[in-house]
């Protein structure tokens, strides 16, 4: 093979880790905290960029007559062959995750998308003591494909497609924009799969996987790193763009004023150290309860805006969830119990108050929730 065809049949893979790469920097740079679902991105940008080159290992070692590179020829291709389902793998935990927004329930199901994986590295060790069952490299040092190179393509394609289909009976819990993700990510790669088995010399797997990746960085990724340094929630700045648009286009959502009580006397009394970790634990727990279209930020201080995206008014039962979840975690806190007051306000599409107005009417039924909380608390 000359110089010139190789360059021609690795070009795209080139391009493709070249894209990875500025995706990869671009995430590692931001200076602040990693929220997980970027650690899975990352894993996913590094596990589709190892096996592009690998891939482009197999074509440069794969000159046909050299018998010098069958050994690297064949090894390149048993592990390209043998991981080409993880970084499918690793996007589907990545959008279980951002789906669901279950930390814990996510790294116990990663097993389980890692299934086709787990059969990819079995068929490799298979056809080490039956040659040609996945692949084989003849005398003349030529690739050739077996029955499991299809049959795995097959199972990974039915396997993403249950796994599809179980994401969207649960579409309650996804937004537009998580909904188109999930369908584009499962089609492009398939679509590169395809195209890749229907002919030789084509390298369409991983530049597919890369052209997914890239929509859902554009989709969801890129607004998660305009995030807080310690919080790791959107900035005000962020805040006030996505109202400001909200209300031009007359939409109608509900506005969430989270204060923290006595914040002042945690600091005091544990330290500012302390009084972060409570930050970012509210700032969890806010999360954990909101869905990915939501928008929570640190407003200032110990004050939080959440901007619940529905239709209907849904801040009450955003804020029930809020407690059940604070209750849990003063439960399992012997130092001192974590207190809140809210304000909310349900904005209709025929709005006419400003943005500011908005603000300084939250602001005002949250400062009145924590006067009834102190009274409360006296009366006790």
């Amino acid at each position: 093979m000359d110089s010139i065809t190789l360059a021609i049949r690795i070009d795209l893979l080139i391009y493709s880790l070249i894209l990875n790469v500025i995706m990869f920097i671009y995430i590692h740079v931001q200076d602040r905290r990693k929220e997980y679902s970027e650690k899975l991105f990352q894993s996913a940008l590094i596990a589709i960029s190892l096996l592009i080159i690998v891939e482009s290992v197999s074509w440069i070692f794969g000159e046909i007559g050299n018998t010098s590179q069958i050994s690297i020829h064949y090894w390149s291709n048993a592990i390209y062959l043998g991981a080409i389902p993880l970084p499918g793998c690793i996007g589907l935990t990545y959008l279980d995750y951002k789906i669901y927004r279950e930390k814990k329930s996510n790294k116990r199901k990663f097993h389980y998308y890692m299934i086709p994986t787990y059969l990819g590295v079995i068929s490799v060790v298979y056809n080490f003591f039956v040659p040609g069952s996945l692949f084989y490299i003849d005398s003349q040092n030529q690739y050739h494909r077996g029955f499991f190179v299809y049959a795995n393509a097959f199972f990974m394609y039915a396997f993403m497609l249950v796994v599809v289909i179980l994401f969207y009976r649960n579409k309650k819990r996804m937004t537009a924009r998580v909904f188109k993700a999930v369908g584009l990510y499962f089609i492009v790669p398939i679509v590169g799969i395809a195209l890749q088995l229907r002919s030789y010399g084509t390298s369409f797997s991983m530049p597919s996987h890369t052209l997914g990746l890239l929509i859902i960085f554009l989709l969801l990724e890129r607004d998660e790193m305009m995030r807080d340094s310690l919080t790791c929630l959107y900035t005000r700045h962020n805040f006030e763009m996505r109202l400001r648009d909200k209300l031009r286009r007359l939409e109608s959502f509900s506005l969430i004023l989270v204060d923290l009580n006595d914040f002042k006397s945690i600091n005091d009394t544990y330290g500012h150290v302390e009084g972060d970790k409570v930050l970012q634990v509210v700032s969890e727990i806010l999360l954990n309860c909101t869905n990915v279209e939501d928008l929570v930020c640190r407003y200032g201080g110990d004050e939080f805006f959440m901007l619940i995206e529905h239709r209907h008014k849904m801040s009450s039962q955003v804020i029930k969830r809020i407690k059940a979840e604070l209750k849990k975690h003063n439960n399992s806190n012997g130092k001192y119990n974590i207190e809140l007051s809210y304000g909310q306000l349900f904005v209709r599409e025929d709005n006419i108050m400003t943005m500011e107005q908005l603000i300084a009417e939250v602001d005002h039924r949250m400062y009145a929730d924590k006067i009834r909380s102190k009274e409360i608390n006296d009366s006790k």
